[in-house]
């Protein structure tokens, strides 16, 4: 059956003037078609390139996501415009799935438009993909788990596994289509020769998970990167399957495609990932950046020394936080790093919160009362915004001031000051100071800063701290980057991470400065897709500090179960 073919049935199945059986027979029809011509198995015989030739890591967030490719060094950086291939603009893609009730299925920045376009209560769009990671339960099999009411109104039997994999099937084909784009453009500066950029290597980011009272982070991790391979995998098969039909996608249609696709055996294309795939986002964040926090050694160095980094990446669910120490050992130039266990934390202080702030001073400011209007009108208004409201925040932060309109007919002026003086907003921004307060407690308990104190360092611990993420801009996130905190006679200093990698700053000025202005964005993927990420030690229960003052160690001395 032609596309043409397929989109007119399409078109025919919206028409009121059919019987739902009529309707029925129609999509068994097209079942049927898409059934029997569905599974494209090439992966399994694409030639991947080398992992030291080129890599690409993809980034799904809650909100947006994103995609970035390298090529044997960091030099060779390779913007992936996920924006252009989906027919949008720019860098990044929205992490949304949207189903309407002729079955039709949208993803990306369609997804947002035409559920914007249906303003019956109770029609959500599926968004929730990152966190099906973060709060299924450990070893859930994600294809079983059923869809939220309101989301497939066409009751095909999709799940929300199903709906992870073929959102992950439509970023990588955009990701490899712009991939390609991005070679070409090179004009032969940068080649794969004989392999096909569809099978270039690939890394995947993952958040670090926080432990909880009933679980260990290091198992939910363990799962999350089991299921992300199966799931990449599979994503691959689908990709290349549906490459250039994702405009008719169906979702009876796509039930049954998923369900062979389960059925497959993808152990084989293990090759299509890289040796190490799965990235914790703190690491893939400041893979390209921790080394510009520090001062780069002359000569190896003739004593431990170490670093304090805190990495806060504030997206659109959640805010994660994630102390690192850098160690560079007696003898070596180059520094390694360790995680430090109890740092980790999520808090939902983030772009949605500051969403939920945002959304009554928009409706005051374009005069949506309930006293003067009736319930439909102020219902549309509402499903009006929501369905925007993520793009009215990112123009408002960029604009300062905007105008809005709201469907049926409101309008209405509002200031980025609004916002940031909400009392909501400065209560947010407090309570974020003191949990890094509380990271920076549980990390350096009274014996810890008595040693610290012991060995002088003026009494200043610094502490560089890298913000990414799409909400990196917000005040209440910029602030986590500056002043000091003071702790029983120690203080610690905060300091922003500005450098910027080296390699950008030798491209050409306009490149560079594109670069720059993405770069809090996009750091994950960037970094993700790095030849070499930063060195890591293992995850320590706490920093490693110098002795208290006394007779001096040999060199090598284990301190605090770690040979540095």
């Amino acid at each position: 059956m032609e596309k043409a073919q397929i989109e007119a049935l399409n078109n025919l199945l919206k028409r009121e003037v059919l019987t739902e059986d009529e309707k029925k027979a129609l999509r068994a029809l097209m079942d049927g078609e898409i059934h029997t011509a569905t599974i494209n198995k090439i992966a399994f015989d694409r030639k991947s390139a080398p992992e030291e030739n080129a890599r690409f890591c993809l980034d799904f967030g809650t909100a947006f996501s994103k995609a970035w490719a390298t090529g044997r060094d960091v030099g060779e950086t390779l913007p992936l415009v996920l924006g252009e291939i989906a027919g949008d603009e720019g860098l990044i893609v929205p992490s949304s799935i949207y189903i309407a009730k002729n079955g039709r299925v949208y993803i990306g920045r369609e997804a947002e438009t035409q559920h914007r376009a249906d303003v019956r209560p109770g029609r959500v769009r599926f968004d929730n993909l990152k966190r099906m990671l973060t709060e299924a339960e450990i070893r859930t099999e994600l294809r079983a788990i059923p869809l939220r009411e309101g989301i497939d109104p066409t009751g095909s039997g999709l799940t929300g596994g199903d709906l992870l994999v073929v959102y992950l099937a439509w970023l990588t084909d955009l990701a490899e289509d712009a991939l390609s784009n991005a070679i070409r453009a090179t004009d032969g500066r940068f080649s794969l020769g004989e392999f096909d950029p569809r099978g270039v290597k690939r890394r995947f980011a993952l958040p670090c998970f926080e432990e909880s009272a009933n679980e260990i982070a290091p198992n939910r991790l363990s799962w999350a990167r089991e299921t992300m391979e199966d799931a990449l995998l599979r994503a691959q098969v689908v990709a290349d399957t549906l490459h250039g039909k994702w405009s008719t996608l169906d979702s009876h249609s796509l039930a049954h495609l998923m369900k062979d696709i389960h059925k497959l055996d993808v152990a084989r294309l293990r090759h299509l990932l890289c040796e190490s795939p799965a990235i914790r986002e703190p690491i893939a964040a400041g893979a390209s950046r921790f080394d510009a926090a520090i001062e780069r050694l002359d000569e190896p160095a003739k004593r431990p020394i170490r670093h304090y980094l805190l990495v806060v990446d504030a997206g659109a669910g959640t805010t994660d936080f994630a102390f690192f120490q850098a160690i560079t050992p007696t003898g070596q130039m180059d520094p390694k790093y360790a995680l430090l266990r109890g740092s980790i934390r999520m808090c939902r202080i983030a772009g949605n919160e500051i969403d939920k702030i945002l959304r009554p001073i928009i409706l005051n400011a374009c005069g949506v009362d309930r006293l003067k209007y009736g319930a439909e009108d102020i219902a549309y208004a509402e499903i009006d915004l929501d369905s925007r409201i993520r793009e009215i925040k990112r123009d408002l932060f960029t604009r300062k001031q905007l105008p809005i309109t709201l469907r049926p007919n409101f309008n209405g002026d509002i200031k980025l000051d609004d916002l940031l003086s909400d009392s909501t907003m400065s209560y947010d921004g407090r309570e974020l100071l003191e949990l890094r307060m509380s990271i920076i407690a549980s990390l350096f308990p009274p014996d810890v800063l008595a040693t610290l104190r012991a060995n002088a360092m003026g009494g200043v611990i610094t502490i560089h701290v890298l913000i990414t993420g799409g909400s990196a801009t917000v005040p209440i996130i910029l602030e986590l980057g500056r002043g000091s905190t003071d702790l029983d006679g120690v203080t610690f200093r905060f300091t922003p991470v500005q450098n910027l990698p080296e390699w950008i700053d030798q491209l050409p000025r306009d490149a560079a400065q594109t670069l720059a202005n993405v770069y809090p964005q996009s750091a994950v993927a960037i970094g993700g897709s790095t030849p070499a990420l930063p060195e890591e030690l293992g995850d320590l229960n706490a920093p490693i500090t110098p002795t208290k003052p006394g007779p001096p160690l040999a060199q090598g001395v284990r301190m605090s179960g770690t040979r540095i």
